[in-house]
């Protein structure tokens, strides 16, 4: 198998939304009281991006780092992966995320590799899946020319 060339290796800011909710109620049926979205404030966030390209596809590696004021990169998965699509002009169908933490990366935890896999809606990333990688798959990934 051929060996993984790096395309990227930076920090990547990104971008996240948080939706605030407020109980509503109707003055004349206070009964009937609902919960609704009334705001929608933007949060930035940090992660380490390494981008590697075999043969027509590419791998992209977040890391999570401990400087991030936003999301980590689990709770940002599909919004990294998006963001990072229209930043490098990736293809989806050829490319596969993988979430990385380091021991540094969330208060002296072991370092951890997970495939993260998603529905597609265009180039809008959705529904992300994990799946922790086994260590001939971390192995596979430090394979770098």
């Amino acid at each position: 198998m051929s060996k993984y060339t790096e395309i990227a290796n930076k920090p990547f800011p990104f971008q996240t939304n948080v939706t605030l909710y407020s109980q509503f109620a109707d003055i004349l049926h206070p009964q009937d009281q609902a919960v609704l979205p009334f705001q929608q404030l933007g949060q930035r966030g940090l992660c380490h991006v390494q981008v590697l390209r075999r043969d027509s596809d590419i791998t992209v590696i977040a890391t999570e780092l401990p400087i991030s004021p936003g999301k980590t990169v689990t709770n940002a998965a599909a919004e990294i992966a998006t963001q990072v699509v229209a930043a490098f002009q990736l293809e989806p169908e050829h490319t596969s995320f993988i979430e990385h933490y380091t021991p540094e990366s969330y208060n002296g935890s072991d370092e951890a590799y997970d495939q993260v896999t998603f529905d597609w809606q265009g180039r809008q990333a959705r529904n992300p899946q994990w799946r922790r990688l086994q260590l001939h798959e971390i192995v596979e990934l430090q394979d770098i020319e």
